[in-house]
């Protein structure tokens, strides 16, 4: 069995198109790439979640005296919020249960619960929210 080989020109040209068209998309290919990891000041400046699948994740920062409900980006029966502090101590009120909780504690919230995340301390909060279905 004879073994074509193919010219060295003709690898060389394609070689050359495929860096041109990873050097114009290069921007998009880079963020394709690099979306397994964000920065924390990236997920809260977006004010919106990340999602990836069927999980969404947030960074909330909770103000001092300034409630803060809490809203499923899930919406399915089934969803459920896990929420932790990474930051200073807040009260929660789910439903009717209310508790304070602080840095390290985590709590969840089923689908059609309500939650309000209230920080009564005197430095800023944060909150860290996964949002499942």
């Amino acid at each position: 069995m004879k073994m074509l080989k193919s010219p060295k020109v003709r690898f060389s040209s394609i070689f050359v198109v495929l860096l041109r068209h990873i050097v114009i998309l290069g921007c998009s290919l880079l963020t394709i790439s690099l979306d397994i990891a964000y920065s924390s000041a990236y997920i809260r400046d977006r004010h919106k979640p990340i999602k990836v699948g069927k999980v969404a994740f947030s960074i909330i920062s909770i103000q001092k005296g300034k409630p803060t409900k809490l809203a499923s980006y899930v919406k399915t029966d089934s969803a459920m919020m896990v929420c932790s502090v990474s930051k200073g101590r807040v009260v929660v009120s789910v439903e009717k249960n209310d508790f304070g909780i602080g840095e390290g504690g985590m709590w969840r919230v089923r689908a059609g619960e309500t939650c309000l995340v209230r920080n009564d301390g005197d430095e800023e909060a944060t909150i860290h929210v996964t949002d499942c279905a």
